[in-house]
């Protein structure tokens, strides 16, 4: 019996990244006989001073969350995930995002794609970084292959 029942997989819709990471993910859930979640964060633009340029904002944003939305449902699809447990969030930063919805749906597993390629999080990437220091729960992540 798996100590796995709950999975999600955070997906940055990085074409050359996730497919590998989230194809990982239905194999490892597949193996573990878990329910699998997958979620994509759209951060809000921060534009501090434009009000005038708001409206231009809140348009770019909608296109942003439609084109997120188009893709994640593309991306699932393929991989046989049903649209109950694709999540699109708009909002703050991704690892927080990432992190309440793990909570909300009481998940034993988050994983992510390491890609990063700057700073400190050179091997893993802030996101992955951020979410693996702050997880209430165990954290895979799965080396993206260059």
């Amino acid at each position: 019996m798996s100590i796995y029942k709950s999975i999600l997989v955070a997906i940055d819709l990085h074409p050359a990244y996730d497919e590998y990471t989230a194809q990982r993910a239905v194999e490892f859930a597949k193996e573990h006989n878990a329910k699998l979640y997958m979620i994509h964060c759209v951060e809000n633009i921060h534009a501090y001073g434009a009000a005038q340029g708001y409206q231009l904002i809140m348009e770019v944003e909608q296109q942003l969350e439609q084109e997120a939305r188009k893709s994640l449902d593309q991306l699932a699809t393929n991989l046989g995930i049903p649209s109950e447990q694709q999540f699109l969030e708009m909002g703050g930063a991704v690892q927080t995002v990432v992190l309440e919805k793990a909570k909300e749906l009481q998940v034993d597993l988050i994983i992510v794609g390491g890609h990063g390629r700057h700073g400190i999080s050179l091997l893993l990437g802030s996101i992955a970084d951020g979410i693996i220091h702050h997880a209430h729960c165990d954290v895979l992540a799965i080396r993206a292959k260059k």
